[in-house]
């Protein structure tokens, strides 16, 4: 039996909505809702942006649940694992979630073609430490002008250091036992490289 075949349903509450998510032991978080990601929904629901990227969205929890209470809100989930990918998009159909599309994409060397005015992100800083800089700044080339990206992440980790190396601002805008929120918000001042397109060409991402 694959790790996909151990499938295993996970309620969640948040607000006052239900939720109900597919999850396995291959992904993140497969027993609950992590922590980290409860918290940084609750910095985000006030924002209202027409468009939110989840960067490594994993089984799906946090894009679905901002895009469920932000319906007029376009959700864009990505990730590389077909694994939470698979489980990501069963979720959006058993949440019965519509302002929401998946892809699958490797953010160190594929693109999308298109821009956001939020971006939000878990990223795995217990697996991969070193794919957070990327990461970050993937979000900064598919933010528009004045787009903000919320990143939950260990107190451990400087990553306030790399925010501001790319976006050249960040904020803790919540810090409390092993969790900090960062946010950045994408200034006018640097030149964006045009290679992402590039790069896009030559690894088109693969809708799911």
């Amino acid at each position: 039996m694959s790790q996909f075949d151990r499938v295993a349903m996970i309620n969640v509450t948040y607000g006052h909505r239900e939720f109900s998510f597919e999850t396995s032991p291959n992904v993140f978080s497969p027993n609950q809702l992590d922590a980290g990601s409860r918290l940084l929904l609750e910095k985000v629901q006030d924002e209202k942006p027409q468009t939110v990227l989840d960067v490594g969205c994993g089984y799906g929890a946090m894009g679905i649940i901002f895009g469920k209470s932000h319906p007029n809100c376009q959700v864009t989930m990505i990730d590389n694992d077909r694994v939470a990918l698979k489980l990501a998009k069963e979720n959006v159909v058993l949440n019965e979630v519509n302002n929401l599309k998946i892809y699958k994409i490797d953010i160190t060397r594929q693109t999308l073609n298109r821009k956001f005015d939020l971006a939000i992100s878990n990223p795995p800083w217990t697996k991969n430490h070193s794919v957070i800089p990327k990461l970050i700044t993937f979000a900064f080339d598919h933010l528009n002008p004045g787009g903000k990206l919320y990143l939950v992440i260990n107190q451990a980790f400087k990553t306030e250091v790399v925010l501001k190396e790319i976006f050249q601002n960040s904020e803790v805008v919540f810090s409390d036992g092993p969790y900090k929120v960062l946010r950045s918000i994408k200034g006018l001042s640097r030149q964006e490289d045009p290679s992402p397109v590039q790069e896009e060409q030559k690894n088109p991402a693969r809708r799911n």
